[in-house]
């Protein structure tokens, strides 16, 4: 699916609790609030910087990553202990691959064993779309970090998981 040029304003918008601190503050910001929370304590993180930043706190379940950032930092594939899953995502897309990967990662989430990695073979950024749609509610956050240097953190609930599917419904073209 790609996405609408009518959309791509739409989708760069900010939701969920934001944390302006650089990092670590804004990573032990955002785990005090998660904790403090009744929403679940599963942390989807979504791009290479706000990855790296929590997974060096020691906090994360799915890491989704592309290797490409414009502060070069990314995990390097010894880091990623756990379970590695892949995808190819083109750049302004959601591929069926990533999709069915996200559901294997929430699957996988279920045993919490070890860390997931998803690698993405082209860009991750509307991913967290996919990940506030398929995660359970109640049980989980997805944080990504904005370009603009701050990151986002939304509680999977019914009230967001729906406006992830309104999004995904109303601003891709399926292809």
């Amino acid at each position: 699916m790609k996405s609408t040029s009518e959309c791509r304003n739409m989708l760069s918008y900010s939701w969920g609790y934001l944390f302006y601190e650089d990092p670590p503050l804004s990573v032990d910001r955002a785990v005090e609030a998660i904790n403090d929370s009744r929403f679940g304590k599963n942390i989807i993180l979504v791009g290479d910087v706000v990855s790296v930043n929590f997974f060096r706190r020691g906090w994360g379940d799915i890491f989704v990553v592309d290797s490409k950032t414009r502060r070069n930092i990314s995990i390097r594939q010894e880091d990623a202990y756990g379970t590695i899953l892949k995808c190819k995502n083109p750049a302004g897309t959601i591929s069926r691959e990533c999709f069915e990967v996200f559901k294997t990662a929430f699957k996988l989430l279920e045993d919490k064993k070890t860390p997931i990695f998803v690698q993405v073979d082209g860009e991750e950024d509307l991913l967290s779309l996919v990940a506030l749609y398929l995660c359970p509610a109640g049980a989980s956050w997805i944080i990504y970090g904005h370009f603009k240097g701050f990151i986002c953190a939304i509680p999977c609930t019914p009230y967001f998981k729906s406006v992830a599917k309104r999004l995904i419904e109303g601003c891709f073209e399926k292809r």
